[in-house]
Formats: C-alpha cells, structure tokens, sequence
C-alpha cells in the first residue's frame, strides 16, 4: 500500500510534468536536434513554431565558429529513445520506492544495501542524461513538448531539479564552451577540480530544488518512510551521480591541459571503452566531443557516430 501511495506521489509529479504550459521552454528549446550547419534553410522548414525559429536563429549567431555536424533525425529512434529512457524511469523508481519503504537494516544485508546505492546512483546518472537528450530534442526530434515533459519529469526524479532552469545553461554551455561565458566552466581554475566542483554544485543547485526535495521527503516520512532510508536510498545515490556527472561529464573533458584542444568546442573524449563508457557516464565521457560535433545524437548512439566519422576519412 505504502509503494501505491509513493508511486502515487510521483505518478502526480508525472501528470504535473505532462499538464504543464510548456511554450515558455519550447520557446528555448533551441531545436539542436534538427539543426544543421548555422545559416542552414532546412532547419526552419522544420520547425513550425516562430518561437522555436527564433531559437535556432539564436543558436546560429551564438555557436559561431563551432564546426556542428547534422545528423537528419530517425523515427525508429525515437522509439528505442522512449523505450530506453521508460526501462531507466522504470528501475529508478522500483528501487528508490521498494528501498526507501521496505528496507530492513541489519549486517546481513548491508552489502547489498551498497550494491543498491551504486546502482540508484548510475540510474541517477542516467536519469539525468536522459534529460539531456531532452535539452538537445534528441530523445524525440521533432517534438518540443515530448522533450520538455519527460526532461522535467526525469530531473524532477532525480533531485528536484528545475528544467526550465537547467534547458538556457546548457545551451549556454554548449554555445561558448570551456570561456567566462560557458556556466559549467570554472575559469578561474581550469585545471583544479575541487574549486572547479565547487563553483559547478552552486551553478545548479538552489533553494527551489531543496524545497522540492523537502516535500517530496516529508510525504514520505508522513507515509511512514525512515529518514535513515530516505538519505541513503535517494540522497546519497543523487550526490554521487553529481559527482559522476561533473568528473566524466564535465571536468575530464573539459579542464585544460598541456594538450591544447583540437577546436572551438574545447572538449576532448577519453580513451574508456564502451562498457567502461556507459558505467561512468552513459557514454558523455569516452565520446563527449562526438557529442559537442553532434549536440542532436542521442546518448546512445554516440559510439556510432563516431565509428560513421572513422569511416567517412
């Protein structure tokens, strides 16, 4: 009964994700995934709203230089997007539920309590990489209002985020990348990860988040969740996906070093292979400057694309 009323409490999250007024994001939803080159006619034609128009104009002028390859979008794959994203929803919301209402603590169990906390905290990760997907309309080219329901629903789940908030930073990120202008760049020390992680955890998380949270974490405790469950079982698997994110999201491909970046982008990959990809950070370490030429390839298929580039030279 306790796993109905919580599915309850998020399946109502779900209906206020579904119900919201989503022209206000629509109008920044900057259609990367339909984008081609800046100055490319066929983006508009594609894009009926003068919202969306005005947005991808915007992108144009402020991407500049940066070299962004277009990939014209494909039907099958906003099914296995929506398949993807709903088995990772799926598994998040079992264990965050089943843990935080029916977790008995004793020795015996403890190791597993850990093996819990490792994997809500990967399917954290993935929650928000889904998210992402949603920012740069590749979960579903084509559909403003599928991307910003289900990239608010996902970081609703994952730690209250606000994706209204988050959608103009990354593209703000993305349309001056590893500058002063860049919000998830540390200027003032490019190389040091703690000042780095520091400035990044205030960028992103406020006031307005922790309320939600707050909520959320009364509700539960009134349905007759233990607190102890509630920080172990969502808090701490949310903060090491943060740190998941910002090490093999953010800092590794980002931060300077002797080796100077190969262009405007200022992100490079890692040398991870694909299994060790996907763990880390759903393939956004080992091919994050694929994702940077190509903002509009879901996740996924990042590995593809580059194997497409190796064959093209």
């Amino acid at each position: 009964m306790l796993v109905g009323i919580g599915c309850a409490i998020w399946t109502r999250c779900g209906f206020l994700a579904l119900s919201i007024d989503v022209s206000p994001i629509r109008s920044r939803q900057w259609a990367v995934a339909t984008a081609g080159p800046p100055g490319d006619a066929g983006i508009l034609s594609r894009v009926t709203s003068e919202s969306c128009q005005a947005a991808v104009r915007s992108y144009d002028k402020a991407i500049g230089p940066h070299p962004v390859i277009f990939e014209a979008p494909r039907e099958h794959e906003t099914t296995q997007s929506l398949w993807i994203a709903a088995a990772i929803c799926s598994a998040w919301l079992g264990i965050h539920l089943g843990c935080i209402f029916f977790w008995s603590w004793s020795v015996a169990v403890a190791p597993f309590a850990v093996l819990f906390i490792l994997l809500q905290a990967w399917l954290s990760t993935g929650l928000f990489i889904i998210a992402h997907d949603c920012m740069h309309g590749s979960l579903a080219p084509g559909r403003p209002e599928w991307n910003a329901r289900v990239g608010t629903l996902c970081l609703a789940l994952y730690a209250g985020l606000s994706y209204a908030v988050l959608l103009p930073k990354h593209h703000a990120h993305h349309a001056s990348p590893g500058t002063v202008d860049d919000p998830d760049f540390h200027a003032d020390a490019p190389r040091l990860l703690l000042p780095w992680f520091g400035s990044f955890f205030r960028t992103y998380y406020t006031h307005a988040q922790l309320a939600r949270i707050t909520v959320v974490a009364l509700a539960y405790l009134l349905l007759g969740a233990s607190l102890l469950n509630i920080v172990i079982f969502w808090a701490v698997p949310a903060l090491l996906a943060l740190g998941q994110l910002f090490v093999f999201g953010t800092y590794l491909p980002h931060r300077h070093d002797a080796e100077p970046f190969i262009d405007a982008h200022h992100a490079r990959s890692n040398a991870l292979g694909p299994t060790l990809s996907l763990i880390t950070c759903f393939n956004f370490g080992a091919y994050h400057h694929e994702h940077h030429l190509s903002p509009g390839t879901p996740w996924w298929r990042l590995p593809a694309f580059r194997r497409q580039r190796l064959k093209q030279r």
